[in-house]
């Protein structure tokens, strides 16, 4: 299909900042997980944390709406 990958990092106090990979309900794919220059092969029990740099792979629409829950909002 038309999925693209992206790279999304993960903001502090974000929607996706302490969330396990398996509780994501999400149309995307969680490809690598960098966390301090050290990059790890995402399983479903990996937990996301501020700061972590992902690479996902979805469709354009899918991936936009999770880099949204990556950001930290004021109006939670």
């Amino acid at each position: 299909g038309n999925e693209e990958l992206f790279g999304i990092e993960v903001e502090a106090g974000s929607s996706l900042d302490g969330v396990a990979l398996k509780d994501l309900r999400e149309d995307v794919v969680v490809v690598s997980v960098v966390r301090a220059a050290s990059e790890q092969i995402p399983r479903g029990d990996t937990v996301l944390t501020a700061g972590d740099q992902l690479v996902v792979a979805g469709k354009p629409e899918a991936i936009r709406r999770f880099g949204q829950r990556a950001k930290r909002t004021l109006t939670e």
